[in-house]
């Protein structure tokens, strides 16, 4: 069973236009690199950066990670 708070939704929700917005979000920040494919320019691969890898082992760690995710809720 999944659970959620304040408005998020579980990943087996996600539309297409949800994910468009926050692969775009992680692009704008350098997290990922978003390339349009050379044979349909309408589809998109997305590559980690290496800055994206470092923030996702920093948020994947279980001390780091809920200590960061505390914060973020109370703001």
């Amino acid at each position: 069973m999944v659970t959620y708070t304040h408005g998020r939704k579980p990943a087996t929700e996600l539309t297409h236009g949800t994910f468009s917005d926050f692969m775009k979000a992680l692009a704008d920040t350098g997290l990922v690199l978003e390339e349009s494919l050379p044979e349909n320019t309408r589809q998109k691969r997305y590559r980690i950066t290496e800055n994206g890898e470092i923030a996702f082992r920093f948020f994947s760690d279980p001390a780091t990670g809920t200590l960061v995710r505390t914060v973020l809720e109370k703001a």
